[in-house]
C-alpha cells in the first residue's frame, strides 16, 4: 500500500495534478440554485467557504484558513447534514461526517449547484446537496497560473494545465500551495499553516458511447485544528489538533449508452491519514480513516418520462495501531421519475430504501411539483431525509488515539477530556422538509429568488453525560424555519448590484434557540465594470458587505463550556480587478475595509483587516 501511494504521488508530481471534468448523472429538473464562478470571482474570497456564503441559506463555519476545517451549514442544520460532492464524488469526512470546504481549490471550479431539498444523485443526506462542477477544458491545450500574496503571510499559488494526447485521450492536472497565519484574537497565539493540494484526471473515450475517467485528489496540511474546539451536537466535540493530515481521493468511473439506457458505474476510495501525539506525548502515531463507495446508476426516457434507478454502497473503516480495524456499512437503493403534467407542470418523485450502520432499514420519499410561467418558475416539494451517525460518533474514537489529560503547548490546550463510550446501536437522524420557492426573471436586468421552508429533525445525535462517561445518543428534536431571498439588478451604465437576505428561526424541543444561528444574515454588493483602449483593458470594482444579527456560541470547552454572545456584525470589503488583453488579470483585495472589531470567540476567527495582491495568467498553445 505504501509503495502504491508513493508511485501515485510521484506520478502527480511529474504531471502536476488536476481538475476533473465529468460529472455524475444529476436530474436537472429538480429545483436547484446555480452559482457561476465567473460572477463569484468579482467578490473577495480566500477559499470555497467565502464563495458559498453568497448563496441564500448557506453559512460557513470557518475555523481559520489554510489547512483548517471549513464546514458549511445550510438552513440551520448541523454541519454534517450537508452532502458535498465533487463531480458526483463524496467528499464528506467518514470520521465526522463534516463536509470540509478547504479540500477544493477554487480555481478548478466551473460552477456550484445547490439542491436545497431534493437530492437527485441517489444518496441519502439529511439535508442539502452541494455539487461542485469542475472546469471542463476542451479544444486546444491550456495552461493557467494564479498567485496571491497578502497580510498575515497569506500566499497561494495555483497552476493548472490541460493536454489532449489525441481526440479520445485527455489529461488535466494542477497543483495548489497555500500558506497562512491564522489570527484568533489578541490573547490567543497566532498559528501558521501550510497546505498542498494536487489533482489529476485522465479521460479516455474509445468509442462515442463509452467513456472512462480516473481522477485523484491529494491534500496535505501541517495542522487542521488550532486548538481543541467544540461544534455543538457533533462528533467534533472531542476533536484535538493533528500535527499532519494527508488525504487521498481516488475515483474510477465508466459511462455508457446502449439502446437508450445510460449506465454509470463509479468506484470511489478515500483514505485520510492523521498524525497525532500519543497520550503521554512521548511519540507520534498515525491513524487512518477510509471509505470505499461503489455506485451503479441507470436512466432512460420512455414517452417523455425520465426514469432513473441505482444502488449505492459504502464501507467506512478506521485503522488504529495495535488494534482491530473498525468498520461499518451503508446501503441505499433508489428509484426516480420525472414526467410532465398538464398546464406546463412538471413532477418529480423519488422512493428509496436505506440501510443504516445499525442495520435498520428506512423507507424514504420525496415529491416535487414545478410550474413554469413566462417570467417565473414556482416549485413546491416535500422530502424525507436521513443522516447516518459518523464513525466518530458510533465508535467513540477521537482524533487522538487515546484520551489525553493535558496538552502543554500553550494555555488554550489544557482542558481534560473524558472517556467517551462507544454506541454501535446509535440510530440515524430523520428529517422532513416542506419548501415553496419562486424564481422570476421578468427583465434582462432583474432576477429575483424567494423561498420559504420548514424542517423538522428527530432522533438528534448529541453528546450526553452518563453514569459511566460521555456517550453519543439519540435524544430530542429541533425545528428550522426560514425565508431566503436574493435579488440581482443591472447592469446600468456599467453598474450592477446584488442583495441576499436570510431569516432563520431555530429551536429545540424545549423551545430554546440553537447556538451559532443568527436570525438574520445576508450580504450585498455593488459592481462597476468599464472598458478602456478598445476593450484591451477592463476595470472591475466590487464594494461588498456581509451582515449577521446577534447570536450565541461557546467560548470555552469541556468540562465547563461557557456561553458567549456574538454581537451583530457588518464587514465591508473592496476588490479591484484589472483585465489586460483578456488573458492577464491583476487583483487587489481589502477585507474589512473599515477595520471593524468583531467578537473574538475560539472557533470564530475575527474579521481583521487584511489585503491581498495577485495575478492570474491564462496561456494557450
Amino acid at each position: 500500500m505504501k509503495l502504491m501511494k508513493a508511485v501515485i504521488t510521484s506520478f502527480l508530481l511529474i504531471i502536476t495534478a488536476a481538475s476533473s471534468q465529468a460529472q455524475s448523472l444529476p436530474d436537472t429538473s429538480c429545483h436547484m440554485i446555480v452559482l457561476d464562478m465567473h460572477n463569484a470571482s468579482m467578490r473577495n474570497y480566500r477559499d470555497l467557504g467565502d464563495i458559498l456564503e453568497l448563496i441564500p441559506g448557506l453559512a460557513n463555519r470557518d475555523l481559520g484558513s489554510t489547512g483548517l476545517i471549513s464546514a458549511v451549514r445550510f438552513r440551520g442544520d448541523q454541519t454534517g447534514h450537508t452532502l458535498l460532492l465533487l463531480d458526483g464524488e463524496i467528499l464528506n469526512d467518514p470520521w465526522s461526517g463534516i463536509s470540509d470546504l478547504s479540500l477544493i481549490p477554487t480555481e478548478m471550479i466551473e460552477r456550484i449547484e445547490i439542491y436545497p431539498s431534493i437530492n437527485p444523485f441517489g444518496m441519502a443526506p439529511g439535508g442539502t446537496v452541494i455539487q461542485i462542477v469542475s472546469k471542463q477544458f476542451k479544444g486546444r491545450p491550456f495552461s493557467k497560473f494564479f498567485y496571491r500574496s497578502g497580510s498575515n503571510n497569506f500566499s497561494d499559488l495555483d497552476v493548472a494545465l490541460h493536454q489532449s494526447i489525441n481526440s479520445r485521450l485527455h489529461i488535466s492536472s494542477g497543483a495548489l500551495i497555500k500558506k497562512y497565519e491564522a489570527v484568533f484574537g489578541e490573547d490567543i497565539p497566532i498559528e501558521s499553516y501550510e497546505a498542498h493540494k494536487l489533482r489529476a484526471a485522465v479521460t479516455w473515450q474509445p468509442v462515442k458511447k463509452l467513456h472512462f475517467l480516473y481522477q485523484i485528489l491529494y491534500n496535505k496540511a501541517d495542522k487542521d485544528l488550532p486548538f481543541p474546539f467544540l461544534i455543538p451536537l457533533k462528533a467534533d466535540s472531542f476533536a484535538l489538533p493533528h500535527y499532519k493530515l494527508m488525504r487521498y481521493d481516488h475515483r474510477f468511473r465508466v459511462k455508457s449508452s446502449v439502446l437508450g439506457i445510460k449506465t454509470e458505474l463509479a468506484v470511489n476510495y478515500t483514505d485520510i491519514l492523521h498524525e497525532t501525539h500519543s497520550s503521554d506525548f512521548s511519540h507520534r502515531l498515525t491513524k487512518s480513516v477510509s471509505r470505499l463507495a461503489i455506485s451503479l446508476q441507470q436512466s432512460t426516457n420512455i414517452d417523455a418520462i425520465l426514469f432513473k434507478w441505482g444502488l449505492n454502497s459504502q464501507k467506512r473503516m478506521l485503522e488504529i495501531p495495535d488494534s482491530d480495524t473498525v468498520h461499518d456499512y451503508l446501503h441505499h437503493a433508489f428509484l426516480q421519475s420525472c414526467f410532465p403534467l398538464k398546464f406546463n407542470v412538471f413532477s418529480f418523485a423519488q422512493a428509496a430504501v436505506h440501510t443504516s450502520p445499525d442495520g435498520k432499514t428506512h423507507f424514504l420519499g420525496a415529491a416535487q411539483l414545478l410550474r413554469r410561467f413566462r417570467y417565473f418558475q414556482l416549485t413546491a416539494d416535500f422530502t424525507q431525509g436521513i443522516y447516518d451517525p459518523s464513525l466518530g460518533e458510533t465508535q467513540a474514537v477521537p482524533y487522538y488515539l487515546s484520551v489525553p489529560t493535558t496538552i502543554d503547548q500553550h494555555a488554550y490546550w489544557h482542558q481534560p477530556y473524558p472517556q467517551t463510550l462507544p454506541n454501535p446501536d446509535l440510530g440515524s437522524e430523520k428529517t422532513r422538509q416542506i419548501q415553496i420557492a419562486c424564481i422570476t426573471n421578468p427583465f434582462n436586468w432583474l432576477k429575483a429568488e424567494l423561498s420559504g421552508y420548514t424542517r423538522n429533525t428527530e432522533n438528534v445525535i448529541i453528546w450526553v453525560n452518563t453514569e459511566n462517561g460521555m456517550q453519543f445518543q439519540n435524544s430530542g428534536s429541533y425545528d428550522n424555519s426560514g425565508i431566503e431571498t436574493a435579488v440581482r439588478v443591472g447592469p446600468f451604465f456599467g453598474f450592477s448590484a446584488s442583495i441576499v437576505f436570510n431569516y432563520l428561526y431555530s429551536e429545540d424541543a424545549d423551545s430554546q434557540s440553537l447556538p451559532e444561528r443568527p436570525n438574520y444574515r445576508g450580504n450585498a454588493a455593488l459592481f462597476w465594470v468599464h472598458d478602456f483602449f478598445k476593450k484591451d483593458l477592463r476595470v472591475k470594482c466590487c464594494l461588498s458587505s456581509r451582515y449577521h444579527s446577534e447570536t450565541w456560541g461557546l467560548n470555552s470547552f469541556y468540562p465547563a463550556p461557557a456561553l458567549a454572545y456574538i454581537d451583530p456584525e457588518m464587514v465591508i470589503d473592496l476588490k479591484l480587478l484589472l483585465v489586460v488583453m483578456k488573458h492577464f488579470q491583476i487583483i487587489y483585495e481589502i477585507d474589512n475595509l473599515l477595520d471593524y472589531e468583531s467578537t473574538t470567540i475560539p472557533g470564530f476567527p475575527p474579521a481583521v483587516r487584511s489585503t491581498r495582491f495577485g495575478f492570474r495568467w491564462n496561456l494557450f498553445d
